[in-house]
């Protein structure tokens, strides 16, 4: 019997597949959240590839954001949510990437206040 996944199950495995993880689960319940707004979450994950960049999740969509330019590199999300994104990420750039360094050395990453 052929296995059934729902949009949502295959773009997170299209973002995840795409971010070369290895060695842990795929599923983005273990992703580290740094900040949730508007039904929005953002996830930063250990071990990742460059550019610099963020998750961020929207309902059944799920998108790869470069920290720097806020380009959408990978994914999808409706244009309202990413504006949304786009201006969380420019009000705490550094903030983001200094999570990106503790990321790559594995340390805890820090929450990040939420667009308001």
């Amino acid at each position: 019997m052929a296995e059934s996944y729902t949009l949502r199950q295959l773009a997170e495995a299209e973002i995840l597949n795409s971010c070369r993880f290895r060695g842990v689960s795929r599923t983005p319940e273990w992703m580290p959240r740094i900040s949730e707004f508007y039904g929005i979450v953002i996830t930063m994950n250990w071990d990742e590839h460059l550019p610099p960049h963020f998750h961020a999740k929207y309902a059944e969509f799920l998108a790869s954001i470069t920290i720097r330019s806020r380009d959408m590199s990978e994914g999808r999300i409706p244009p309202r949510q990413l504006a949304l994104v786009r201006r969380w990420a420019r009000l705490h750039e550094q903030e983001l990437l200094v999570n990106w360094e503790r990321a790559r050395q594995r340390l805890p990453l820090n929450p990040i206040k939420p667009l308001v």
